[in-house]
């Protein structure tokens, strides 16, 4: 029998939707009709912001490219906080 090899931890990088949306002045349900998520969009907003949940949509597309396009940002800036560029 072969020894199965220990994994080392998966680290989920934090997306901060609920920041760059809240820098917009967008409520979830604002956010979730710009970037055109269907039915259930404020709870599929919701699920982004509190839990890191992304899932697929039926026809293939990855929300977050939705979303980041609905945000006028790259997806890539949904992995960093806009505020941490503001200066007081």
């Amino acid at each position: 029998m072969q020894k199965s090899k220990a994994r080392s931890p998966v680290r989920k990088r934090r997306l901060f939707v609920r920041e760059w949306r809240m820098l917009r002045g967008l409520t979830q349900g604002e956010l979730a009709r710009r970037a055109d998520l269907g039915k259930n969009h404020c709870a599929h907003i919701s699920r982004i912001e509190c839990h890191g949940f992304v899932q697929q949509q039926r026809d293939g597309t990855n929300p977050l490219h939705k979303i980041a396009r609905a945000l006028q940002i790259r997806i890539d800036d949904l992995y960093r906080n806009p505020f941490d560029d503001v200066r007081v």
